[in-house]
């Protein structure tokens, strides 16, 4: 993420009681009046965790950080002079971390509906959305790292491609624990993710402009 430095001072700096800030700052800057923009052509590495519960610690300040800022800024964007676009698109964006709760929601649904003898003509509807879905959307992040994978010559992390599924499972957990955290208001400070130094991913940098620039 890179952003210009009297940008940052005009905003005071990042939120050092945010959690996600970088979400934060993303979110001000949007209400600022600034656009923020995907450079497809700048890349930088960045290490991915290699311990479950590295990724678990992660992901779950991640998620709180995210819902701290949905929390704090989603009726602030619905009552500002943003477009209608800007708007639905930043609070969805907000929204994110709280989907897996709602397939979690789900999974619990179908297993109730399961042994309360839903008729299958319901089940039927129900698998056809779930097929496109899942098609779409919910493997998406298999097609990506694949892709991904493919294109930096990580062959043997291919392999590993079948057990990514299981990792929905462990995020529906570490967003149920964040909502949890901030519904009981328990403090939560700012912990530095362990890094080992051996592995390496590529990412995108994002750049602001002021306007539609």
């Amino acid at each position: 993420m890179a952003v210009r430095r009297q940008v940052l001072e005009e905003l005071c700096g990042f939120n050092t009681e945010a959690l996600a800030e970088d979400t934060d700052l993303t979110v001000r800057l949007i209400l600022r009046g600034y656009r923020v923009h995907y450079r497809l052509d700048a890349r930088s590495s960045e290490e991915a965790v290699e311990s479950i519960r590295t990724y678990f610690h992660q992901r779950h300040r991640w998620a709180l950080g995210h819902m701290q800022c949905a929390v704090r800024y989603s009726v602030k964007i619905l009552r500002s002079r943003l477009s209608l676009r800007t708007k639905l698109d930043a609070v969805l964006c907000l929204g994110t971390y709280f989907l897996p709760l709602l397939v979690g929601l789900s999974w619990i649904l179908s297993v109730a509906a399961l042994f309360m003898g839903v008729p299958l003509p319901l089940w039927t509807w129900s698998l056809s959305v779930v097929s496109v879905f899942s098609v779409l959307g919910n493997f998406a992040p298999v097609f990506e790292v694949a892709s991904g994978a493919w294109l930096e010559g990580s062959r043997k992390a291919l392999l590993w491609l079948p057990l990514l599924p299981l990792m929905y499972v462990v995020n529906v957990i570490v967003c149920a624990k964040a909502l949890a955290d901030l519904a009981l208001r328990k403090p939560y400070s700012w912990n530095h993710t362990r890094h080992n130094g051996s592995s390496h991913f590529p990412s995108f940098s994002v750049f602001m402009s002021k306007g539609d620039g």
